[in-house]
């Protein structure tokens, strides 16, 4: 039982010993035998019928003030529907191909992984990206301030410094040609700064991209920067399920917010007309730069590349105990698992379905959605679920939350159904149990239950997030009166520096140190009308647009990366974004005259040039 009750008691209790003693000063031939003066209750038989009618009335007021909790988690549900839910584990894993491999292994997205069993207890996870497993491995990597001497260099006068990077086959019998593959992915691990600084390098500072056999290539082959590519940022590579009326940028804040460590993933694009040429087993990069890096000269190495890698999320399909409807109850818990009730939580409702004991099946739709214009309005039911902050675990002192499932109809009474039984199929996650996972030396391990080859392991590479519970009830109201009051504010406006604060702050749900610091590196936010050319179906023409540019103060970031929380901004700025017009981020360190980055113009999710 959640402590939100005993405020209500006390003051209940308290009006009832205070009222009845002056009760019983005014009135002392009738209520003289209850004995009560001050806040002293003579009669223990008193005190405790007092003490009972303290604790019904303390209920039906928590109920009254709840009603207001309800109607704006009801709000947030239906606009801001990821907003309420938990935000499970997270982690980046490395699929190790067994040396044996002979071809890529390719790893759907949403492929299932279970952890090593723990005390009792095994994981679940899902995959957020596709990737597919090659023979490979990356033998080195350096980064070497000039003067050099390397393929290409002749034809790149703005490089200062180069990181070159080797592939090599498993065996002399890797043919790059045969593995067909159009593209590889890098995983840039190691200390933050370190991995921050090699991904701005590389997405902000790379002038050209030169691809050879070795380093005596004399044919070496220009990608060009632009076949690097951020990763992390599509739709189809979300780690939190979004909802179709949920805006795609609030899921990259809190993605961001929560694990930004899963947007250090870049793409070299563009390779497969090149590899049929025939490359044999060795494939090099060198990634030539603007600008250089001391620290990383010194520290850069092959590990800081990792090849295989995935960011990999607590979620999992789920279907819960059924539940037995009765006509003498309203509401039911809904219990992922009565086997192991402190291993599952519930994440999300996708599907209610009742079975009737004649055998007939029928599907349940939610109250609050957007079916109520085809059905039948004498005979329909809807289902409605509210989530509830619940202490649990073994020493009973662990954050989580349950949900109990009502079925009502159109007037929101009721429904008197019996003879039925619920079947709820849902997304669930493992409650707080990621987070005490032993790690450290790939641990924990997982095994992947969807592909029949033998690996060499499943590693983790970085620390699992503990599982985050967005406020729910009384403090979630001022976050829905934010998020509906920030819709009306535009950027443009002379406090567009505090909306996208408060923005923000809407999505730090660590509210660590590191968070707030990160918010308040925000020091300038200046937006400009701008037009420019757009092509569109082969033609051209000019598109009207706004060009925001925010100023960062660096000295705030420590321990985080300024281009890659621009680069959130600048998918996310998408949102102010009105149909037919476009948003261009400039990005500035306060201090700085340089331009840190100037993007293209942004429509939506689809750049226009």
């Amino acid at each position: 039982m959640s402590d939100d009750l005993l405020p209500f008691y006390e003051k209940e209790l308290a009006f009832l010993r205070q009222s009845g003693a002056e009760f019983g000063r005014i009135h002392p031939k009738i209520a003289g035998r209850l004995r009560m003066s001050g806040d002293v209750v003579e009669d223990p038989h008193v005190s405790r019928l007092l003490e009972g009618v303290a604790y019904l009335n303390s209920r039906i007021q928590y109920r009254l003030d709840d009603d207001f909790s309800e109607l704006s988690d009801a709000l947030l549900d239906q606009l801001y529907p990821h907003y309420l839910r938990p935000i499970p584990s997270m982690t980046v894993v490395q699929f190790k191909p067994a040396k044996d491999l002979d071809g890529p292994l390719k790893v759907k997205r949403h492929a299932r992984l279970e952890s090593e069993p723990f005390q009792g207890r095994v994981c679940s996870f899902m995959t957020g990206y596709e990737l597919d497993i090659l023979p490979v491995s990356v033998t080195k990597a350096a980064l070497k301030e000039r003067p050099f001497v390397t393929p290409g260099s002749q034809r790149v006068e703005r490089a200062s410094s180069v990181i070159h990077v080797r592939l090599e086959g498993f065996t002399g019998d890797v043919d790059w040609a045969e593995l067909g593959t159009d593209k590889i992915r890098f995983f840039l691990r190691g200390q933050s700064h370190y991995a921050y600084a090699l991904y701005e390098l590389l997405l902000n500072h790379c002038v050209q991209v030169v691809m050879t056999k070795g380093p005596d290539d004399t044919q070496p082959r220009l990608l060009g920067p632009q076949c690097l590519q951020p990763v992390g940022f599509a739709e189809e590579e979300a780690l939190l399920p979004c909802p179709n009326q949920s805006f795609p940028g609030y899921r990259l804040l809190t993605e961001y917010m929560v694990f930004p460590e899963k947007f250090l993933f870049l793409d070299v694009e563009g390779l497969k007309p090149y590899l049929e040429e025939g490359f044999g087993s060795t494939l090099e990069f060198y990634f030539y730069l603007d600008r250089s890096h001391t620290e990383l000269e010194r520290n850069l190495s092959a590990d800081n590349f990792a090849l295989g890698c995935t960011p990999i999320i607590n979620l999992f399909k789920h279907r819960a105990e059924p539940i037995s409807l009765e006509h003498e109850q309203y509401s039911y818990t809904i219990i992922p698992d009565a086997r192991y009730p402190d291993n599952f939580e519930t994440y999300s409702i996708e599907k209610v379905q009742g079975l009737t004991g004649d055998g007939n099946k029928k599907n349940y739709r939610p109250f609050y959605g957007l079916t109520h214009f085809d059905i039948n309005r004498e005979t329909q039911h809807f289902w409605h679920a509210q989530r509830y902050p619940k202490v649990g675990g073994e020493l009973g002192n662990e954050p989580g939350s349950e949900m109990e499932i009502s079925l009502v109809d159109l007037n929101f009474s009721p429904a008197e159904l019996t003879d039925e039984t619920l079947s709820l199929d849902m997304y669930c996650f493992n409650r707080n149990t990621p987070e005490k996972l032993p790690f450290g030396g790939g641990q924990p391990q997982f095994k992947c239950l969807d592909i029949g080859v033998t690996l060499d392991g499943i590693h983790t590479l970085t620390h699992l997030t503990p599982t985050i519970r967005p406020p729910l009830r009384d403090g979630a109201r001022w976050r829905l009166v934010s998020h509906l009051a920030l819709n009306y504010l535009s950027l443009d406006s002379p406090n567009a520096i505090e909306v996208l604060k408060e923005l923000l702050s809407l999505y730090d749900f660590q509210d660590s140190a590191a968070s707030r610091a990160l918010i308040a590196a925000l020091v300038k936010v200046q937006t400009s009308p701008m037009t420019a050319p757009v092509t569109l179906g082969g033609k051209t023409t000019v598109c009207r647009g706004v060009e925001i540019e925010v100023t960062f103060d660096e000295t705030l970031m420590s321990g985080n990366s300024t281009f890659l929380f621009a680069s959130i901004l600048e998918r996310f700025f998408a949102l102010y974004c009105s149909i037919n017009t476009f948003t261009r981020l400039v990005a500035r360190v306060k201090g700085r005259q340089d331009i840190l980055k100037k993007w293209p113009p942004r429509i939506g999710n689809q750049p226009l040039i």
